[in-house]
């Protein structure tokens, strides 16, 4: 991931939910380091009241957890935002797994062991979803970013 990549996600707030706590401790370390916050649950549930205090830019979370899933929680975070950013991550391969996960319009599904390479990765679709929704196209060859007030025309910036 490359520094600009990186200094984009320190303005993010991240949601991470995950039972097992080793787990759970070593990717925090990491995603302290690129985010602006960064919020932990233990399971399902906490990370779901989590998310509704917080209203986080991006939610990671594990699929089997106690109380609630994964799969669950993201339901659960459907039903009131279809928009919400969220990657889950699993030892689980099954096929019945993705299925139902492709259902519900995630950004990645990654299988652990998670890697550096595989979060970075995740984490540029993240940051590539969200310049999407604040860029918006004018006219033909001539979009606006809102958020950097600017207006671009498609090979350069005006």
């Amino acid at each position: 991931m490359n520094e600009k990549m990186l200094k984009k996600l320190e303005n993010y707030r991240v949601l991470y939910a995950e039972d097992e706590v080793g787990v759970r401790k070593n990717v925090c370390e990491l995603l302290s380091l690129l985010f602006k916050e960064v919020y932990l649950a233990n399971d399902g549930e906490e990370a779901y009241a989590l998310f509704e205090e917080h209203k986080p830019d991006l939610v990671i979370t594990d699929i089997k957890m106690p109380r609630l899933s994964g799969i669950d929680l993201v339901k659960k975070i459907r039903q009131s935002d279809e928009e919400a950013h969220i990657i889950i991550i699993t030892a689980y391969t099954e096929v019945d797994f993705m299925l139902e996960a492709i259902e519900l319009s995630l950004l990645r599904y990654i299988v652990k062991p998670i890697t550096e390479a595989k979060l970075f990765d995740a984490l540029e679709k993240f940051l590539q979803a969200r310049e999407k929704e604040h860029v918006k196209e004018l006219a033909p060859h001539w979009s606006y970013d809102f958020l950097q007030k600017k207006c671009y025309e498609r090979y350069g910036c005006v």
